[in-house]
């Protein structure tokens, strides 16, 4: 999603470089959505010798999930950001911030494999 709303705001014209408050406010609202990543991540438990994995994913997947669409949305704001500014800095920051999640927070890492 993040590339497209790239590719889709670039073939529109050039990007403009410099923060607005926009970008600001997309940051202030994704810090508290950053912290509560952390926070779930820091209180989903790996999986203890013995346990099965459809077992550990039966009692954690909610929060996996949970975890996961904080960080989508995380995207999602930098798009909205980026196609209502046209500027690139709150984009980049949130969408690196989203994908960089996405693959520290992997099934086999949630699990503590």
């Amino acid at each position: 999603m993040s590339v497209g709303a790239f590719v889709a705001t670039r073939s529109a014209g050039p990007l403009l470089g410099g923060v607005t408050i926009l970008d600001l406010a997309a940051l202030l609202v994704a810090a508290p959505a950053a912290l509560l990543i952390l926070l779930i991540r820091q209180r989903l438990p790996a999986r203890v010798t013995g346990q099965s994995p459809d077992e550990w994913w039966r009692r954690h997947l909610s929060r996996a999930i949970l975890l996961w669409g904080l960080l989508e949305g995380l995207a999602l704001l930098g798009a909205v950001s980026l196609f209502a500014s046209r500027r690139v800095l709150g984009f980049g920051v949130l969408a690196a911030g989203a994908l960089a999640g996405l693959l520290l927070l992997t099934p086999a890492r949630l699990m503590g494999e």
